[in-house]
């Protein structure tokens, strides 16, 4: 019932038995047996089909005195039904279904975001019909880029910060690449709560040769990890804010979970041409992407905006990207930057006391 690995306190150490067999129906039709009063014939009761595998601090309570009335027959069968059905799915999914985990976690205005090992079992399963495969991990956690170990400085104009950060998601992309090279990665999900340039630096250093699941982080009725089946479906479109008279630098804004107002943006791009992603028809705010559906709309419009740029800024080597984005949104904006093709992507984040953009790092440097 608590899912609890009943062979040893954790796989590989002490093969010490940890299951209590315990009878659904009571084993006697004795007034002190547990559910002994049901109509299931007495010399039925010592078969499977009446039987439930717990640990002691399931069983116990099951057969209590005081609590045996809060698990029925009925409820009983019913998580043991569940249990295998889901055994099942899991067993008869085929090895191209596997995936494998990345965690990527750092600071966000001064705190650490956490993630249960079990609820990205359940994110994955349920979200994608795949089972998840935790490479390289001793903790069982899978490849981890943990921002927590890059002391955040106050205001984060410290380069050394987002280069350490850098630093941090490369080894783990050699980890993954290796695994890459030795057939054990084939598929990647994705769990990420970080700054959005370091976000935008993982996506561009992300394997584009091997397909990758993105997971937001939903607030609110749904909340978790899990995209809502029935979340809203947003369109974006492409607007240009301001004609520029330097031809070799464009500027880009993404206004998708706040609006920035060009006179936000710092006086080095002042002369440069200004373009602006921004969702149809509704307001940017925090619960715009809801559904994998608008994600993969802002990912077109994303590429348009890039094959746009390509056509009237020709010339351009270098995109100053301000991003108001959710995370996922930050991934696929590194992730569908070409190397070596594209301009360098020049990222801004918020620093300083008075939150002015600045230069947090840059993406596709030659």
């Amino acid at each position: 019932m608590c899912n609890k690995y009943l062979l040893g306190d954790k796989p590989y150490q002490l093969p010490v038995n940890l299951a209590q067999r315990a009878h659904i129906a009571g084993w006697s039709d004795s007034s002190g047996s547990p559910r002994g009063d049901s109509q299931l014939p007495v010399d039925q009761r010592n078969k499977a089909e009446n039987l439930i595998l717990l640990c002691y601090d399931c069983h116990k309570p099951i057969d209590d005195e005081l609590t045996k009335h809060l698990y029925p027959e009925k409820k009983l069968l019913a998580i043991k039904a569940e249990h295998e059905e889901r055994i099942f799915h899991l067993t008869e999914m085929a090895r191209d279904r596997e995936t494998a985990v990345l965690r990527v976690f750092g600071a966000v205005r001064g705190s650490m975001p956490e993630l249960a090992r079990t609820e990205v079992i359940r994110t994955v399963i349920e979200g994608a019909g795949r089972y998840p495969y935790f490479p390289q991990a001793y903790d069982k956690h899978g490849v981890e880029v943990n921002l927590a170990s890059v002391s955040e400085p106050e205001d984060l104009q410290d380069n050394a910060y987002w280069q350490n950060g850098k630093q941090q998601i490369d080894n783990a992309m050699k980890r993954i690449a290796d695994g890459v090279r030795e057939k054990q990665v084939r598929h990647i999900s994705i769990f990420a709560l970080a700054r959005i340039p370091l976000l935008v630096y993982l996506g561009y250093a992300l394997d584009d040769k091997v397909p990758v699941d993105l997971y937001q982080k939903h607030r609110g009725a749904n909340e978790g990890w899990l995209w809502p089946n029935d979340g809203p479906t947003t369109s974006f479109q492409i607007e240009e804010r301001r004609q520029g008279s330097v031809q070799d630098e464009v500027a880009v804004i993404l206004s998708l979970i706040g609006s920035i107002p060009l006179q936000d943006l710092p006086t080095e791009v002042a002369d440069l041409s200004v373009f602006e992603i921004l969702p149809v028809g509704q307001n940017p705010n925090p619960n715009l992407f809801r559904s994998q559906a608008t994600l993969d709309a802002f990912n077109r419009t994303y590429q348009d905006l890039l094959s746009q740029l390509e056509r009237s800024h020709s010339r351009a080597k270098t995109i100053h990207l301000f991003p108001a984005t959710p995370i996922t949104a930050a991934i696929s904006c590194g992730r569908l930057i070409m190397r070596d093709v594209h301009p360098v992507l020049n990222v801004y984040d918020r620093m300083g006391a008075e939150a002015r953009f600045r230069t947090a790092l840059k993406v596709n440097q030659r």
